[in-house]
């Protein structure tokens, strides 16, 4: 409320507040006369106050017709005619708070009433802009009406305001306001140099206001030679001024040759002053909501780098920061490889504004060639089409994609450039800010630290492979036999347990044990040799698996004993024709460098049994079975019966005894 208070105390019409039940709440000095009310330190001293004069005009206020904003104060000689203006002032919320009433006499002379009228427009469009401005920091929500209200307070066709950039050292415009087909302020963005326009320099350095006429032999070339070409016959340019800081330019045209009063323009630098501050504090909310805004997407970026290994993603999402953040056509991040000096595309992302020709995934092969002495220094560099600084080649490149700046920041571990992230704006030439810069390296860094661990990631995974690879290679060999690779006799056992556990439950499961020894094997070991004998396991091994089923198991107890484990049988008979098939497969000579090898095999049969405990007994009588085959004449086949073991017992006693007798 600076500006209505300003206003307030400088203006020679009463004046005064109401809120919003109709209760005073303050006025000017001349309102406080006419009115006879005391003016107080405060809004607050005036409440509750009232005199007849001001009953009289409170009374008259709902009856007064919009059409015809008139009021009668007074009676007899010392009555006076008043026209009325009513101006709400709202909140935040755009809520109206109170009402702003200023009255203009016109029981006076002619050419004081139109004084009176424009004092009382300007005064108007002053509430109204303080009340735009009060009201919101967003600036596209005040620049164009406070545009607008310029327009109308001073008659024009239209207004432009726009922002000093010391950098690029131009102006830049926001958004105006037009009433007419001449149009120069609707365009957002449009740069003016300042070399290119001395009297605009010249309003922004002497923070002085400036008229401009074309048909002015005095005024500025440059400036006239643009005023034409866009149709305007007046300017007035008017600085944008917020205590010791230039914010802009405020620029009033028409197509016809108007003249500016000193009361125009001591009216324009009035507002000019008060928009400025309120532009500096929308520029310094924005800048805070966009540094918030920035510090929460870095914050985001962390918590996802920490939480998340999918690189791929990660970097996807890296590259659609920095566009967005940048303003930015594209984004690129690109491994690097400098011993190699070969780059590849990890991520990328295109804005909507971003053209055909740079939506290319190899946009940046041909270019790695180019940069190398750069990427490897580790120092961030920028450019734009036009530098003069740029080779030809680096030129040429940016021609073919449509490219006109970009900036590329290396993205190091422990100095060493592991990728870089190449940021594209093919809409204009521009100077990235040391601010963008910094962001950019803040955003490298989280690369750096994402790429980073995925490598440890990949190692450690590595490691992992490697670790169990070496894991399983040992459980292999604890549990395998190394000649034949079948499972061993710690193997089998465990197999056996598992089918023993199982009959028990299922009373009905039959399974089968074969122990298999081969008959004569010593004389192969003998006569060809033990590797030729080891070569000839390994071929035995594979002729008794093809002999089973693939459900079965078939194992390596030692030597040239085997064992089979046959799954489900339908009865020792399904078992004796298995083991038949295994004789009928040993019978066939095997060529082992250029002899006919061959053999037979001795085989014990048992199956499961209730009086059978532990795999020890099952074992125990398959081996008795085999010894009883191997005795009546090998290559035979024996189902074991209790009247073996009953024989084995018979002959272990009598050799007991005959050692006892010899040793007495």
């Amino acid at each position: 409320m600076d500006l209505a208070k300003e206003i307030l105390e400088n203006i020679n019409d009463p004046i005064f507040a109401l809120d919003s039940e109709g209760i005073i709440i303050d006025l000017n000095p001349t309102a406080s006369s006419m009115l006879g009310l005391s003016l107080g330190d405060s809004a607050s001293q005036v409440l509750g106050q009232t005199t007849p004069l001001l009953s009289q005009i409170l009374q008259q206020l709902p009856e007064i017709p919009p059409d015809e904003p008139e009021i009668t104060i007074g009676t007899g000689e010392a009555q006076r005619q008043f026209s009325l203006s009513i101006s709400p002032l709202t909140d935040t919320s755009s809520q109206s708070i109170s009402n702003i009433v200023v009255l203009h006499e016109i029981t006076m002379q002619p050419h004081l009433q139109k004084v009176a009228g424009k004092r009382s427009a300007n005064l108007s469009t002053l509430l109204e802009v303080s009340n735009a401005i009060s009201s919101t920091l967003q600036l596209e929500e005040m620049v164009p009406i406070v545009a607008e209200q310029w327009v109308r307070a001073l008659g024009v066709s239209g207004c432009t305001l726009s922002h000093l950039d010391r950098d690029a050292d131009a102006v830049i415009t926001w958004l105006g306001w037009d009433s007419s087909d001449v149009d120069r302020s609707t365009i957002p963005g449009t740069v003016y140099q300042l070399d290119a326009y001395p009297a605009t320099r010249y309003v922004l350095e002497s923070l002085t206001p400036l008229t401009v006429y074309t048909k002015d032999p005095d005024s500025d070339p440059a400036e006239v030679a643009f005023m034409q070409k866009e149709g305007t016959a007046s300017l007035l340019m008017v600085p944008l001024v917020a205590g010791d800081q230039v914010i802009g330019l405020v620029e009033l045209y028409d197509s016809k040759d108007i003249e500016f009063s000193e009361a125009d323009i001591h009216f324009c630098v009035t507002m000019a002053h008060q928009v400025a501050i309120a532009i500096q504090n929308a520029m310094r909310y924005k800048e805070l909501e966009r540094h918030l805004s920035e510090q929460t997407a870095l914050r985001e970026l962390g918590q996802l780098i920490t939480s998340s290994l999918d690189l791929d993603t990660i970097l996807t999402i890296l590259a659609e920061e920095l566009s967005i953040m940048l303003d930015a056509t594209s984004a690129y991040i690109v491994s690097y490889d400098h011993l190699a000096n070969i780059s590849c595309v990890r991520a990328e992302y295109f804005s909507s504004a971003a053209n055909e020709k740079e939506r290319v995934s190899d946009i940046n092969k041909k270019f790695v060639e180019v940069v190398t002495d750069r990427l490897n220094t580790g120092e961030v560099s920028q450019y734009h089409i036009d530098d003069p600084d740029l080779t030809e080649l680096e030129r040429e490149h940016l021609r073919e994609f449509d490219g006109q700046s970009v900036l590329e920041i290396p993205v190091q571990i422990k100095d060493q450039t592991i990728a870089y992230a190449e940021i594209w704006d093919s809409r204009q030439k521009r100077v990235f800010t040391p601010r963008e810069l910094e962001l950019c390296q803040d955003i490298a860094r989280q690369a750096a630290v994402a790429m980073q661990n995925a490598q440890l990631f990949e190692l450690a995974q590595q490691e992992i492979s490697e670790r169990e690879k070496v894991e399983e290679a040992l459980r292999h060999q604890a549990f395998h036999d190394p000649l034949t690779g079948l499972p061993n006799r710690a193997l089998f056992t465990e197999y056996l347990e598992h089918a023993i556990a199982r009959a028990n439950r299922d009373e009905n499961y039959i399974f089968a044990v074969l122990f298999i020894d081969l008959d004569r094997f010593k004389n192969i070991n003998d006569t060809r040799g033990h590797d030729a004998g080891d070569k000839f396991l390994i071929e035995v091994a594979d002729r008794i698996k093809t002999c089973v089923r693939s459900v079965d198991t078939v194992a390596r107890m030692g030597g040239d004993e085997f064992v089979c484990l046959l799954y489900s049988v339908d009865s020792v008979i399904q078992a004796i024709s298995i083991a038949q098939r295994i004789q009928d497969s040993l019978s066939v000579p095997h060529d082992l460098d250029g002899y006919d090898l061959k053999t037979s095999a001795s085989i014990g049969v048992v199956t499961n049994s209730s009086v059978y405990r532990t795999h020890e007994e099952y074992l125990r009588d398959a081996d008795i079975a085999m010894r009883r085959a191997k005795a009546r004449g090998k290559a035979g086949i024996e189902v074991f019966d209790k009247t073996m073991r009953e024989h084995v017992l018979y002959q272990v006693s009598v050799e007991n005894d005959l050692q006892k007798a010899i040793e007495a």
